[in-house]
């Protein structure tokens, strides 16, 4: 069995076809996997700066609230700090007001207590003359 040149042609030509073809298939194979992943590409580079806009966002967010929150505590703290001292305030001239009070109210019990003694020794005085005017003998008539 021989095969002649022309047979042999023919079959390398249909081979060559054949591979061709699977050349082509593979080549549009991946030309389709190349255009999928340039437009994955292009997606996670749009997902990426979408991500980065809302972090910026984000950042610009929080550094707003965290002033807002600094200002919030600064003025609990004065608020605080204000709201000690008056109270304080308060309740050092509560009794400064009740000690002098006392203060009056006792320097008035002295004057009276010292009225009293002066009404007790006037007392006793009487009582003395009297007891020695009873004491001495009286003259008969």
């Amino acid at each position: 069995m021989s095969i002649e040149r022309e047979e042999v042609k023919q079959l390398v030509e249909t081979a060559e076809m054949r591979i061709g073809a699977s050349v082509a298939r593979m080549e549009a194979g991946l030309e389709a996997f190349k255009e999928l992943m340039q437009e994955r590409d292009r997606s996670y580079r749009e997902e990426m700066l979408r991500l980065r806009a809302e972090m910026t966002e984000f950042r610009v967010e929080m550094r707003t609230d965290i002033k807002s929150l600094r200002r919030t505590i600064v003025v609990t703290g004065i608020s605080a700090v204000l709201a000690i001292f008056f109270g304080i305030s308060a309740v050092n001239s509560a009794l400064l007001t009740h000690f002098q009070g006392g203060l009056e109210a006792g320097s008035r019990i002295a004057a009276e207590h010292e009225a009293m003694r002066q009404d007790v020794r006037q007392l006793s005085q009487a009582i003395e003359r009297r007891t020695q005017d009873r004491a001495l003998p009286q003259p008969k008539n």
